[in-house]
Order: C-alpha cells, then sequence, then structure tokens
C-alpha cells in the first residue's frame, strides 16, 4: 500500500488534479481513499495518451471516500489518477522522494490542471505537493501464457512421451 502525507489543504481552481504512476509489473489497482472536500466528483484513470480508461462516482459529503475497485494495469504504462470536480480535491506540501511499492511506482505526486490529460496539457506536475489520494492498493496480477506457447509446451511433452514410449519397444 503507498500511503499518503495527511492531506489538509483545500485545492482550488483547477478542475482536474491527482497523482501519475506508472505499472511495474501486469497488476489490479484495487483500491485508494480520495481526500476531497465533500462535493461530489468522478475521479478518472488515464492513460498516458489521455483515453478514459475507468471511473468512479464520488458521492456528495464523503470527505475521505474509499473506493474498492479492479482495474487492470499493464506493465510499463504511465497512467493518472485526478479528479474532476473543481476546487474540490485536498492537498499537503511534499517535495520528497517519490515512493513505490512492486507493482507500481508514483512518477507525480502533484498535478493540478485546468484540462485532462495527456500531460502536455497539465498546468503543474511534480513532486512538490501530494494531492488528493493514498491508502493505494494494488495486487499483482498471474501471467498468463500465450496460446502458442502453451501449444509448444503441450507439443514437447506429446513428443517425450512418444518418444519413451519408442524407447520401450525396442
Amino acid at each position: 500500500m503507498i500511503t499518503s502525507p495527511a492531506l489538509s489543504n483545500n485545492e482550488n481552481r483547477w478542475s482536474y488534479a491527482g497523482i501519475g504512476f506508472q505499472a511495474n509489473l501486469n497488476t489490479l489497482l484495487t483500491s485508494f481513499t480520495y481526500f476531497n472536500q465533500g462535493f461530489s466528483d468522478t475521479v478518472y484513470l488515464y492513460d498516458e495518451n489521455g483515453v478514459v480508461l475507468h471511473s468512479i462516482s464520488i458521492p456528495t459529503g464523503a470527505t475521505a471516500y474509499v473506493a474498492s475497485i479492479d482495474w487492470s494495469l499493464t506493465a510499463g504504462t504511465q497512467y493518472y489518477l485526478l479528479k474532476s470536480e473543481e476546487s474540490n480535491a485536498l492537498y499537503s506540501d511534499f517535495n520528497s522522494i517519490l515512493p513505490s511499492n512492486p507493482d507500481i511506482s508514483l512518477t507525480d505526486t502533484g498535478i493540478f490542471s485546468g484540462n485532462p490529460p495527456p500531460p502536455s496539457n497539465f498546468g503543474y506536475s511534480g513532486n512538490e505537493y501530494w494531492v488528493a489520494f493514498g491508502d493505494i492498493t494494488t495486487v499483482t496480477t498471474a501471467q498468463v501464457p500465450e496460446t502458442a506457447t502453451v501449444a509448444l509446451i503441450s507439443l514437447g511433452l506429446v513428443g517425450m512421451g512418444f518418444g519413451k514410449r519408442l524407447n520401450r519397444g525396442q
């Protein structure tokens, strides 16, 4: 789990604010806490090209909303977890080493923008601040072998069995 510092400052002015991270492994983002000022909101997961991959609605009055989700992340891909209601997030000064766990590495803890991704649209990003999200939990997903790999292994096992049978016959 990646935890945030205490977030107590009211963000104002920005429509989009949040964090950026890269998936180190194929994994599931299973939960996060969205710290906010109590307005209804929508949290989006964007890829590096600004494509919305997932979203979740946050109800009014939920200032520390725990989102239980199962959002797939692909190893090597950059993601952005951003809120979308203007002036709703909480933030704190940060300016420290970006945290990681085996599954994901944070790349930005403070994104503020009037526009959604891609990053060229961001008004500010970096690690001077930590915005909106904490208690980020991931679970590594099992690697599923490709069909061709399974077929080759099966063929090899059949060949070994056939070869053993021929050796017994001699």
